[in-house]
C-alpha cells in the first residue's frame, strides 16, 4: 500500500509538470533569498540546502522510477534565478550560487552599467574554486541579453578604472585554462574589458605595465634556462617560460615577451616527435592559445599576433 501511495504521488507530480504554464519553465529550487525591484523588473534568486519533499518522494520510489526527479526540469537544482517584467517571467536560469552582481556597494539592478544611459541588470555565479561568469541583459524599450563572460581564474569584477563612473569588467582569459599544466589552480591571465560598440572589449591602456627591468628579464630568464624541468624525451618545457612570456605580452609589452621565450630558451633544445623543434614548441604550448582566445587579438597589435601569425 505504501508502494502505490508513492507511485501515485509520482504519477501528480508528473501531471502537475505537464500541466505546467508555457515557456520558460522554472521549478523555484527553493526558498526566495533576494529580492529586487525596479520599475516593472523584478529579480528573484532562490536557493536552498536540504532535498525538497518531491526529491525524498523519488527517493522513495521503485527502482524503475529512481531517476523520475532527474526528469523534471529544475527539480534536482539547488539554486536558480528568475527576472520577471510585469508580473511575467522573462528569463530563468539554475546555477550554483546565481547572484546579483555588485558594482561598488550597489546591485546591478536597474543601474547603467554600459555608458548609454539604459538600465541594466547583471547576474553571476560561480563556476569553479575560484572563478565564475556574468550575464548583462538590458531593460530598455525591450528586454534581452547583450553580454554574457565567463571567467574560469577570476570571479567577474566591476570595478570603474578609468574614472568615468562606468565600470569596466575584470575577468580571466579562458583560453588559458588548465596551461601550461592540465590541473586546477594553474593561473590564467586577467584582462580588464570595457564595454564598446555594443560587446565587452580588451581595454589594453588600463592593462599595461611599466616595462620590468633589463636586469630582472636577464635573471629570469637565466633561472629558466637552467631548470631541470626541461626533458627532450616528454618534450616538456618550465611552465614558467610561459607564464612569465604571457605576463609581458598581456601588460603592453608583446615584442619582449617574445624576445624572453628566445632568451630563455635553451641553446640547441627540442623535444621529439610532432613536437620535435623549437617551433612546434612554442606552437602547441603558447601560440595555440593566443589562437583560442577571444581577447589576445585586441590585446597583441604588433608584427607577431592573431591577426598576424608569423
Amino acid at each position: 500500500m505504501k508502494k502505490l501511495v508513492t507511485v501515485a504521488s509520482a504519477a501528480v507530480v508528473l501531471l502537475l509538470v505537464n500541466l505546467w504554464p508555457t515557456q520558460p519553465r522554472f521549478w523555484k529550487p527553493g526558498p526566495l533569498v533576494e529580492l529586487k525591484r525596479f520599475g516593472d523588473y523584478e529579480v528573484r534568486i532562490y536557493q536552498r540546502h536540504d532535498e525538497n519533499l518531491l526529491e525524498e518522494i523519488c527517493d522513495k520510489l521503485p527502482a524503475f522510477l529512481s531517476d523520475f526527479g532527474h526528469r523534471i526540469p529544475g527539480l534536482t537544482e539547488w539554486a536558480g534565478v528568475e527576472i520577471l517584467r510585469d508580473h511575467r517571467r522573462v528569463y530563468c536560469a539554475y546555477g550554483s550560487n546565481p547572484m546579483i552582481a555588485e558594482f561598488g556597494s550597489n546591485s546591478v539592478a536597474g543601474l547603467d552599467i554600459t555608458g548609454d544611459g539604459i538600465p541594466k541588470i547583471a547576474l553571476t555565479d560561480e563556476n569553479t574554486r575560484s572563478g565564475g561568469s556574468l550575464v548583462v541583459f538590458e531593460c530598455g524599450a525591450s528586454f534581452r541579453k547583450i553580454a554574457e563572460i565567463n571567467s574560469s581564474g577570476t570571479y567577474p569584477e566591476l570595478r570603474d578604472l578609468d574614472g568615468d563612473d562606468v565600470p569596466e569588467l575584470i575577468v580571466s582569459d579562458d583560453a588559458f585554462y588548465h596551461w601550461p599544466v592540465c590541473r586546477d589552480g594553474e593561473p590564467m591571465p586577467e584582462v580588464i574589458l570595457r564595454w564598446r560598440n555594443g560587446k565587452y572589449v580588451a581595454a589594453k591602456d588600463l592593462m599595461y605595465k611599466p616595462t620590468p627591468a633589463t636586469e630582472e628579464l636577464e635573471a629570469t630568464a637565466a633561472v629558466i634556462r637552467s631548470s631541470p624541468a626541461w626533458n627532450t624525451e616528454y618534450a616538456k618545457v618550465p611552465s614558467e617560460l610561459w607564464t612569465n612570456a604571457i605576463a609581458l605580452m598581456y601588460s603592453g609589452h608583446e615584442r619582449l615577451g617574445w624576445e624572453f621565450v628566445d632568451k630563455a630558451w635553451p641553446p640547441g633544445f627540442a623535444g621529439k616527435g610532432e613536437l620535435s623543434s623549437k617551433k612546434e614548441l612554442i606552437d602547441y604550448y603558447l601560440w595555440s592559445r593566443l589562437e583560442e582566445s577571444v581577447y589576445a587579438p585586441d590585446i597583441m597589435t604588433t608584427a607577431h599576433s592573431p591577426k598576424n601569425p608569423p
